[in-house]
């Protein structure tokens, strides 16, 4: 106990200049302050305790405080501390048991709180061990131990840490003795302990003393309620070592996620979405407050109370949770005062309630009329209106060759994003804090945004396809298919319906469908129109995805969704099939390429108006028969009660049929009717 005893003799004469000192004081002091700490720590440790005042009463027993009084200017001083607070600085770290970690830190508050110097001289924290730190303070924070949470947090009050990118100060003196860093094995946290303990050999030698017990009990004629363990003690000490095992690997695996999870909430806090329809005017109007999740605990075999290591994040995120409710809840939240104004402005339902569900939505107030119509606009360009007016615009009256390559792409798109959907299985932005603009879509899943995707492939294919094939700048195709993108990207965002990172997943998923694709596309439409098996190829594979996407998840409105991409892809390339069997439709010849835009006339624009006007009506009045006609016929077909049409069409088998049924015969009368129709009225 040479540093902390008083009447020691001086271990040295210390020159003045402090690079000297501060070489000799890591040269001679250095061991004696590693024995004594180590036997502090390992006091501490015999206690089996991580309360403060079971340290400070080791801390006083010992004279710690003392432990400058050797060092008379501040030459000495001042190496000497940071000297000392390198040593602590290593127990404090792992591999090292937590109660040797917390007595690091409460070496930490006695060395800094009794150093004799001014301005104080501070704990350095390396970058490399700040998430360990962050780990350590949040593993006290779950299991309660506020001695450790007080003594932390006071040292941050203080600014007694000093945060930099190296643990210790770089020099290249090659007469400096380096330091010998083992590590006390009776300080390591061995995480494999129990293991090590109560093995199979222990539990055999404890069944054969049982055994050998019960024997015993027998002979003397002892009662057998008589016992001084339990029967099953082996057993029961087998299971707990088992539970303890798969408790600890959780929590590892947890640990070893915590970043991946942290980058992913950044772009997944539904707050972020909130605060973008805060800055686009959109207000919610909720009737309460939401009820704050109460987070799962992870309690370990021996009913201690540990948590997981990020449940301190966790805690401040549920706050910030907390807080993003309520600026973002005029009613409720703390913008009461501003609820009279909101409300000048009126009020306004969501859009597009689903009749398969009874969600109605909560009304909400629109402060940037502009910005609601542009983002309805958008997302309006992913709904099912919006393709069935476009499609049948683009083969009727612009290119058919290319239409017949962009549902293509459009219906494998919508497969593999709603398919996705089912499997990931990731919920809508909690509200609040978001306002659902739209709820039409609120009972699925929502990651990746199929919107996103649809609003990716369309255009940029189109655009791609497009290109060679017309004439027209390439900067006006590329800039329509980005705006295109763009908006309905953002749209999903306003709508309350994704988060950030599910908009930016869709966006690339699409690009990624879209370049498999497209090298192929040409001979998928090739093998529709000429090959003898085509029909038979398009039902079997577009029918059985879709059974495959119905037994992927329990009942949700995606699964309709994606049976009527692949019902109108099935109903488009049947028909494409009989036109060309027919000779009823052909494609410029490649020599004819690349095609001219034609001028623009009022007898060109008059034909394509009338076009599209009869053809849209025509197909509106195919899909009002179909669907007056699907449900009771699949219904019959499969034995359901068609008194209940949503309960119906919650049955797979109903609503599959429905689906293919009504949306394969637009598709079909799209492609091969109306153009017949066209023909007899000489607007083609």
């Amino acid at each position: 106990m040479s540093l902390i005893n008083p009447e020691a003799p001086p271990t040295c004469d210390i020159p003045c200049r402090m690079a000297v000192a501060a070489a000799k004081t890591c040269d001679v002091h250095w061991i004696p302050f590693q024995t004594d700490c180590e036997e502090l720590l390992g006091r501490f440790q015999q206690t089996n305790s991580v309360r403060y005042e079971e340290f400070a009463a080791i801390w006083r027993a010992m004279n710690f405080s003392r432990v400058y009084h050797g060092m008379t200017t501040n030459v000495e001083k001042r190496p000497f501390i940071r000297l000392a607070f390198t040593t602590v600085y290593d127990y404090f770290l792992p591999p090292n048991s937590f109660q040797i970690r917390v007595g690091a830190l409460y070496m930490f508050y006695g060395l800094y709180f009794t150093q004799p110097v001014w301005p104080k001289e501070k704990i350095w924290i390396a970058l490399k061990d700040w998430m360990c730190l962050q780990n350590f303070v949040s593993d006290a924070v779950s299991c309660k131990h506020l001695d450790v949470v007080y003594i932390y947090r006071k040292l941050v009050s203080e600014k007694a840490f000093y945060y930099t990118a190296m643990p210790n100060q770089l020099t290249f003196d090659a007469k400096r003795r380096y330091k010998n860093k083992k590590i006390n094995e009776l300080f390591q946290d061995v995480p494999d302990k129990v293991s090590k303990l109560i093995n199979a050999s222990t539990l055999e030698e404890i069944r054969n003393v049982q055994a050998h017990y019960e024997r015993i009990k027998q002979a003397l004629h002892v009662s057998a309620s008589v016992s001084v363990t339990p029967i099953d003690l082996s057993a029961q000490l087998q299971e707990r070592t088992f539970a303890f095992q798969q408790w600890q690997e959780k929590t590892r695996k947890l640990r070893n996620t915590n970043s991946d999870t942290k980058a992913k909430e950044s772009t997944e806090d539904p707050c972020h979405v909130a605060r973008f329809q805060q800055l686009c005017g959109v207000r919610g109007t909720f009737s309460r407050r939401s009820a704050a999740t109460e987070k799962e605990r992870d309690v370990s075999p021996s009913n201690a109370c540990v948590k997981r290591s990020n449940c301190d994040r966790d805690h401040e995120r549920e706050s910030d949770y907390q807080k993003c409710v309520k600026q973002h809840d005029p009613v409720n939240g703390e913008n009461k005062d501003a609820v009279k104004t909101l409300d000048s402005k009126g009020r306004v339902k969501p859009l597009r309630k689903n009749s398969l569900t009874d969600d109605v939505g909560q009304e909400f107030i629109i402060e940037n009329k502009f910005l609601f119509y542009l983002f309805t606009m958008g997302t309006e360009l992913g709904n099912e209106m919006f393709f069935i007016v476009f499609f049948p615009f683009l083969m009727w009256n612009v290119d058919a060759c290319v239409s017949r390559q962009v549902i293509v792409v459009w219906v494998w798109v919508l497969f593999f994003g709603q398919t996705t959907k089912d499997l990931v299985g990731w919920t809508r932005p909690a509200s609040p804090p978001v306002v659902k603009v739209e709820v039409f879509y609120n009972f699925e899943y929502s990651m990746p945004s199929v919107h996103a995707m649809t609003g990716t492939s369309v255009p940029f294919c189109l655009f791609m396809l497009t290109y060679n094939r017309w004439e027209y700048p390439f900067l006006v195709g590329l800039s329509v298919a980005i705006c295109w993108s763009f908006l309905v990207c953002i749209s999903r965002i306003y709508m309350g319906m994704h988060s950030v990172l599910e908009v930016i997943t869709g966006f690339l998923y699409s690009l990624l469908i879209l370049a498999g694709f497209l090298p192929v596309l040409e001979d998928i439409d090739n093998f529709y129109l000429s090959s003898s098996a085509s029909p038979a190829v398009v039902l079997l594979l577009h029918v059985g995805l879709a059974v495959l996407a119905f037994a992927l998840d329990s009942w949700s409105t995606s699964r309709g969704d994606t049976a009527q991409a692949l019902a109108t892809g099935a109903g488009g390339a049947l028909a494409s099939h009989l036109n060309q069997q027919l000779s009823l439709h052909h494609d410029p010849p490649a020599s004819a390429l690349p095609l001219t835009m034609p001028s623009i006339s009022g007898a060109l624009l008059g034909q394509t108006f009338l076009r599209l006007l009869i053809g849209v009506a025509a197909l509106l009045a195919v899909r009002a028969v179909m669907k007056a006609l699907a449900i009771p016929l699949a219904c019959q077909l499969f034995g359901v009660p068609s008194t209940d049409v949503r309960k119906a069409r919650q049955n797979p088998c109903v609503e599959l049929t429905y689906r293919f049924l009504v949306y394969g015969t637009v598709a079909f009368c799209c492609v091969f009717l109306v153009p017949l129709l066209f023909l007899c009225l000489n607007l083609s």
